[in-house]
């Protein structure tokens, strides 16, 4: 069985026990965490991300920061 499924554009992937793992950047970008660089690319806002992710005790390190 393949467990990685997309769900309203977020890739995920499903457990043996129905646990879900969402892809942050696509969770990010869902949820409007972005915003657009001088560049004209939309990127993630990867600081907000951070905050939430702390807020609810989750790693505070995404976004490729190490």
């Amino acid at each position: 069985m393949n467990n990685l499924q997309i769900i309203k554009g977020i890739r995920c992937y499903l457990d043996e026990n129905g646990e879900a793992f969402l892809n942050l950047e696509d969770s990010a970008r869902g949820l409007g965490f972005t915003h657009i660089a001088t560049s004209g690319n939309e990127v993630i806002r990867w600081d907000r991300v951070d905050k939430y992710l702390k807020l609810f005790g989750a790693s505070p390190i995404c976004g490729g920061k190490s």
